[in-house]
Order: C-alpha cells, then sequence, then structure tokens
C-alpha cells in the first residue's frame, strides 16, 4: 500500500503501526532463529516458509487492515484495531507453536551419523535417562543411540524396525543414551577432514573457510549430520569427540 495515496489522518497512522508489526516480527523472528534454530539448524529444518507465511499475515493483513479502518472518529474502529492486533498475536503464537515444536530437541548420534530430531519426530517412548528429556534453552541436547547389547533383543528389535514397522532407534528415546559413553564410536566412525577437504572444490573451499579462524585443525574429524530437507558435516574435536562446528556442505557428495 502506498502511504502517499492515503489521507494525512491515515499517514500519521500507518507509520507507528508498521513500526508495532516489524517490532514483534523482529522480537518473534530473534527467538526462533538464535534460540530455536541457531546456525545451520535454520536451513536443515527448512522453516522459512512457516516464517514467509508469518511475515503476510502481520505486514500485509495487519498493517493492511489497520490502515483501511482507521478512521478517526469512526463508531468502533478501537475495537476493530484491537481486534485486528489480536489476529496477528494469534498468528504469531500459532506459527511459533508450530516452530517450536519442530526445533531440533536432541542430536543424536546413531552409528556412523548425527540425527537431528525433534519434539515432533521423536517416538512416544519413555527416555532411558531423564537427564536426555531436558532440553537446552538454546539449541539441540546431545545423545547417542544404540541397539541392545543383548543379541536375542537386538536380534528383535531390527526385526521389528524392518518388518513391523517399529520406529527406528534414532528417534527412540528408550534407546538413547548419554553422548558421552559413545564418544569411542563417534571417534571411530568418523571420517579425516582432510580426506573430505580433498573430495571436490566445495568441501575444500568450506574447510579453508572454517580453518581460516583455527589455529591448528587439520587433525579434526568429520561426520555426516541429517536433518529434515538438508544434510550438513560436523566438524569433530579428535580430543574430546564433540562436534564444535557444521559445515554448509553436503556430506555425501
Amino acid at each position: 500500500m502506498n502511504s502517499l495515496s492515503l489521507p494525512a489522518n491515515r499517514r500519521k497512522f500507518v507509520g507507528p503501526r508498521l513500526a508495532l508489526s516489524v517490532l514483534l516480527l523482529a522480537l518473534f523472528f530473534g527467538i526462533v532463529r538464535f534460540a530455536w534454530y541457531p546456525g545451520l539448524y535454520w536451513q536443515m529444518a527448512g522453516v522459512g516458509k512457516h516464517v514467509l507465511l508469518l511475515l503476510g499475515i502481520v505486514l500485509v493483513i495487519g498493517t493492511g487492515l489497520s490502515t483501511l479502518v482507521y478512521r478517526p472518529g469512526k463508531r468502533g474502529m478501537r475495537m476493530d484495531l484491537i481486534i485486528i492486533l489480536l489476529v496477528e498475536l494469534a498468528a504469531i503464537v500459532y506459527v511459533g507453536s508450530l516452530l517450536f515444536e519442530r526445533r531440533p530437541q536432541h542430536l543424536v548420534f546413531v552409528i556412523d551419523r548425527f540425527q537431528v530430531i525433534s519434539a515432533y519426530t521423536a517416538a512416544d517412548y519413555p527416555y532411558r535417562f531423564p537427564e536426555l528429556e531436558r532440553t537446552h534453552p538454546v539449541g539441540p541436547l546431545l545423545a547417542s543411540a544404540r541397539f541392545p547389547e543383548d543379541q536375542e533383543e537386538r536380534a528383535s528389535l531390527k526385526k521389528a524396525i524392518l518388518f513391523d514397522g517399529e520406529p527406528d532407534i534414532d528417534v527412540r528415546p528408550d534407546h538413547w543414551y548419554s553422548f558421552e559413553s559413545s564418544i569411542a564410536s563417534v571417534l571411530e566412525a568418523a571420517g579425516s577432514l582432510e580426506e573430505f577437504s580433498g573430495r571436490g572444490e566445495g568441501q575444500r573451499a568450506a574447510v579453508e573457510h572454517w580453518l581460516g579462524a583455527q589455529k591448528d585443525g587439520r587433525d579434526f574429524l568429520v561426520l555426516p549430520v541429517v536433518g529434515k530437507i538438508k544434510d550438513v558435516t560436523a566438524v569433530i574435536n579428535p580430543a574430546t569427540g564433540y562436534p564444535v562446528a557444521m559445515l554448509d556442505v553436503d556430506p555425501w557428495e
């Protein structure tokens, strides 16, 4: 809407009203982008469409309708503006609840990769360890998943997964363990960062960019990180077994 074509009284209104909408969106986006989906988790989850939908509702519908109904002296105008604002807030709460439910809640190491798990994708099983049930205020909590040590239990579970449609262990909290307990397996499964860098130009550029901020990272390792719509590469510290960075590069190429 071109504010220059509006009556003077509406032009005075549209600026503050737009500023309010922008402020609400900025606060919302800050929480979503930097607390719920930090770093590459944003791209991996593919939640941009939800934010674009909210952007359209708040800026186009909210600000646009408010400007149209704003007529000083009009009976019931204040109630109309309040209703429109409530619709905006309801949209923010609704989209926020969807994004909160789909946020990366756990980063689970399983066999030879990390899997990003949200509350939405985790299967409805009790947690083996209560400490893994809590959620980090920023980003996901590290965990590991593995099959039972007992051979009969292992065979039975694999059969249920393959033939009975049971959820795999990466989404079953009853088969999750502390990440620390699987560090040896992480280091064994990880590949060389230097070898990964030699796979192609994209890998080399990403590794060199990351190494530019490091004193010495040539001995670091890499593992795939599987997301909802995009996979990336985790850099692993060989001294601790913990991921220290993520590279925006397909780990399978």
